[in-house]
């Protein structure tokens, strides 16, 4: 079965419009250092989300010239103004950035992304009440297709800072049986096969077939590769949903709800 994502995340958007309250008084903040095509494409979608919440969305797009404590500053001043309820810095960031530190530039109670170190740390002990977005709409895809954890092999392929990792602290304790991995052994590919849940995130255009999952294993595609006008996941649909029980496409599956997630978090942060 297809996993639409782009009901659940309408789903979460009506949910969001019938809060009552100030918050969404507040204004969204994003902010782009340098060009990327592919950054463009996300920003237009979160742009898009906050129009329909009636939210207004400012894109500050910033050069590649200031040094890491200037570049740092500057977002730093323009978050911390009170019209502001929350904001993100659009990845990746330019090479000779570092990214944790440009990052820590959000305050903890405006970090929708939860990705300062603050905010980390509050989500990883159990303690803040935002998840990073790519965990939260694993939790809601999870709840959507009525799928326990206690029961299963879990693999999560790839560590990344915005899938990979906090996916996989969210899991740890949560399966019956968890690994955490890359792709790039007989080896690897075996643990993948013996998955009933495969949770993926690397970025490289359909590294999962077909042939490398079990009869009736669920899949759950964040990966994301841009192939000139095309949008291409990890997992290659066409052979995967043959053997797949659940399966995400892309576009179309993580991605809006990753968005309506973030703007979840929003109305979290400055719900009063």
């Amino acid at each position: 079965m297809i996993i639409d994502g782009k009901k659940i995340a309408r789903g979460t958007l009506e949910g969001l419009r019938a809060q009552k309250g100030t918050w969404r008084e507040k204004i969204f903040a994003a902010f782009l250092v340098g060009e990327n095509k592919e950054s463009e494409s996300f920003l237009k979608q979160k742009e898009k989300f906050a129009k329909e919440l009636g939210i207004e969305f400012r894109l500050y797009r910033l050069s590649e010239d200031p040094s890491n404590d200037a570049l740092r500053k500057k977002i730093g001043i323009i978050i911390r103004g009170s019209r502001f309820g929350g904001g993100i810095i659009q990845l990746p960031l330019p090479e000779k950035y570092s990214e944790q530190v440009i990052l820590n530039a959000i305050p903890k109670e405006k970090d929708v992304d939860c990705l300062t170190e603050q905010a980390l740390g509050g989500f990883y002990a159990g303690r803040w009440p935002v998840m990073p977005p790519a965990v939260a709409a694993l939790k809601r895809i999870l709840g959507e297709i009525h799928c326990t954890l206690d029961d299963k092999n879990v693999v999560v392929v790839g560590r990344g800072r915005l899938i990979g990792k906090p996916i996989s602290l969210w899991l740890l304790d949560k399966t019956r049986e968890f690994a955490s991995l890359y792709l790039e052994n007989e080896r690897s590919f075996q643990r993948l096969k013996d998955a009933d849940l495969i949770i993926s995130g690397v970025g490289k255009p359909h590294i999962i077939k077909g042939p490398h999952i079990k009869d009736g294993a669920a899949i759950v595609d964040f990966g994301y590769y841009f192939d000139q006008e095309k949008i291409l996941g990890d997992a290659d649909f066409e052979s995967c949903s043959q053997k797949a029980s659940y399966i995400t496409p892309t576009p179309g599956g993580t991605g809006p709800i990753v968005v309506a997630e973030l703007f979840y978090n929003f109305y979290l942060l400055n719900r009063r």
